[in-house]
């Protein structure tokens, strides 16, 4: 069992606060990804976990055992970083095999062990190259082989993938996520990309300016963001936020987004808004995906004006007008319609959230 642990950690540098207060747990054999905007503590963090940054206060253990005073070499956790690190006058073979040979491993448990590892990874057949001689996927390989062969407690990597283009991405991230499963070993990756999270975690940790704003399942932190800053910041295109007042309208309590757009307040929500006075400003945050093109028979309607279409491929977003804010739905490829036409967007009660307009808290 191999968890890894911070309480209370915190990070300056000079009078500029990097980590805050910082309680994280990340559990046995677990996939856990530290998600938010560069410049956030994320990568800070990770140098905290391996050793390569020391704590201004609070504690960081690996099981029961605290190892802030610990040296990153007996920590026996290994590191991937975004520029690969790889000694270009040394072939992969060598490569690989640097951090057994540095600690006197014998030849035939090198020669063992690279090869264990290049075959898990598929790249026997580039052992004699240097890293001039391989693309970027090949030499993230190495040096995630260079990562395995030490066998190591726990991997960290820090914003691995983002050198590489958006189709190998795609093909490193099944890999990263079919290896962790296979090799049993918890892994902490640090990453600005939301999809990367999305894909590949079994928990994500929302992290900026340095404090921890969130930590759940992808399908929890897509569904169920704490505050309005996490849902603008996952999913593509990201979370409407439409501005509205409580309001009431014919004796029933309602949300006014725009002059045109009076809501009905799904039963979902309704016991959110109990401690709320008439007038409160909120914000209705819905999914692109959870807003259709119907008609005013529907309770949960708006009508807007298209101010634009976007073509992705596999579907259109239709960026519509409403009031002062800028709405987006996502439906079918090929929908036909002109800029400056009205329609009526239908809303999926059961999917829509609200957050304090203020703090930006959910409710």
């Amino acid at each position: 069992m191999v968890q890894v642990r911070l309480t209370g950690v915190s990070k300056k540098y000079g009078d500029v606060p990097a980590v805050e207060k910082l309680d994280l747990l990340v559990r046995d054999r677990e996939f856990l990804t530290i998600l938010g905007p560069s410049g956030g503590g994320k990568s800070t963090t990770l140098r905290l976990i391996a050793g390569l940054e020391t704590p201004d206060e609070g504690d960081i253990h690996i099981d029961d055992l605290r190892i802030n005073e610990l040296p990153p070499r007996d920590r026996n956790m290994t590191m991937v970083f975004q520029n690969y690190a790889l000694f270009p006058h040394m072939t992969a073979e060598a490569n690989i095999a640097f951090p057994l040979v540095v600690k006197h491993t014998p030849k035939e448990e090198v020669e063992k062990r690279v090869k264990e590892v290049s075959s898990l990874l598929k790249i026997s057949h580039l052992l004699k190259r240097k890293p001039k001689e391989m693309s970027g996927g090949e030499q993230q390989r190495v040096a995630l082989g260079r990562a395995i062969v030490k066998k190591p407690n726990v991997f960290l990597m820090d914003e691995p993938l983002s050198n590489l283009d958006a189709a190998l991405r795609t093909e490193m991230r099944m890999e990263l996520k079919r290896l962790q499963k296979q090799l049993q070993t918890t892994l902490i990756y640090v990453t600005h990309d939301q999809t990367e999270a999305l894909s590949m975690a079994d928990r994500i940790a929302v992290i900026k300016d340095g404090k921890l704003l969130q930590i759940g399942s992808p399908e929890e932190i897509y569904n169920q963001p704490a505050d309005a800053w996490i849902a603008s910041f996952i999913g593509n295109p990201p979370m409407n936020l439409i501005s509205c007042t409580l309001a009431r309208n014919n004796d029933r309590t309602t949300l006014h987004a725009a002059e045109d757009c009076v809501l009905e307040i799904p039963k979902s929500l309704i016991s959110k808004l109990t401690d709320l006075e008439i007038g409160a400003k909120l914000k209705l945050g819905v999914r692109p995906e959870d807003i259709e093109i119907g008609s005013k028979g529907a309770t949960l309607f708006c009508e807007a004006e298209i101010y634009l279409l976007e073509s992705t491929g596999d579907s259109t977003v239709i960026d519509f007008k409403m009031g002062d804010s800028i709405v987006k739905l996502k439906t079918k490829a090929g929908y036909k319609a002109k800029i400056g036409e009205r329609a009526q967007l239908v809303f999926t009660g059961s999917k829509m959230l609200l957050f304090d307009a203020e703090t930006g808290r959910a409710l």
